[in-house]
């Protein structure tokens, strides 16, 4: 079967921080979920807080080691503490889970800073 995304996709024990975008931008009212998979495009994950399609929200994604792929000093000291993958996504895909009474959200980056995103691609690359 020929693979139609335009990015591959990993599965990666990590988290993300999510809630619904607003303004103005707040550091507090997050909830923290367990990724299930990511690509350079976007990010899926569980949730039990149901959102509608086209939702923004506010990301957080804590993907340890992603960091080392940027072209920043950092990049090379060894107690730099990785911080979290900035973004903002639209939901694009929700499935609701009856066992778990949660749903899969499927959210689609809609800005992630151009170098962030080639660290992103980049990481998931040497994760294959």
């Amino acid at each position: 079967m020929e693979e139609r995304r335009r990015f591959p996709r990993i599965n990666k024990n990590s988290t993300v921080e999510f809630k619904e975008l607003e303004f103005p931008i707040s550091k507090e009212g997050f909830f923290t979920s367990h990724i299930l998979n990511i690509s350079a495009n976007g990010v899926i994950f569980e949730a039990e807080k149901k959102f509608s399609i086209d939702t923004m929200l506010q990301l957080r994604i804590n993907l340890i080691g992603w960091h080392k792929e940027k072209n920043d000093f950092y990049k090379f000291d060894e107690t730099a503490v990785s911080e979290p993958l900035l973004a903002i996504g639209r939901v694009v895909r929700i499935e609701e889970l009856k066992k778990a009474k949660s749903y899969k959200i499927g959210v689609e980056f809609i800005n992630l800073n151009e170098d962030d995103k080639e660290a992103l691609i980049s990481f998931i690359q040497k994760s294959i």
